[in-house]
């Protein structure tokens, strides 16, 4: 998509002697909104879903807990952000791919982990 902006090019006399045309390609700038709309629409869904949501990279630190992850497992987002994930799993037991996961191209991984206070619970992470 594209924006044109033509002025007249006058002389002295004010007389048109031609015409500036700027075209603006602004399929970029649409596509950078709604990047930003898509996050923040994604954010929303995230800070306020009562399942425990939580993000790590691949080498295991956690980079986003949300208020479901704090009531499950006890941790503010300010003790886990930055922390690694082996925080939580006491044990992991057998990988097994169950159907909604293979949707995702996720493992789905049973696993024991641990509350704040070292109570364990059975758990089961979708792994990306």
């Amino acid at each position: 998509m594209y924006a044109l902006r033509s002025r007249p090019i006058r002389d002295d006399l004010y007389r048109i002697v031609g015409v500036l045309t700027v075209a603006s390609d602004l399929g970029d700038r649409k596509r950078l909104e709604a990047a930003q709309r898509d996050k923040l629409f994604l954010a929303a869904i995230v800070s306020s879903a009562d399942d425990a949501i939580v993000s790590k990279d691949l080498n295991g630190i956690v980079t986003s807990w949300n208020k479901g992850a704090e009531r499950l497992f006890g941790y503010s987002a300010d003790e886990m952000i930055g922390k690694s994930i082996e925080i939580l799993i006491h044990r992991t037991c057998p990988t097994k791919r169950t159907r909604s996961s293979a949707a995702f191209g996720a493992e789905n991984v049973s696993n024991i982990t641990r509350r704040r206070g070292g109570t364990e619970m059975d758990g089961s992470w979708m792994c990306r």
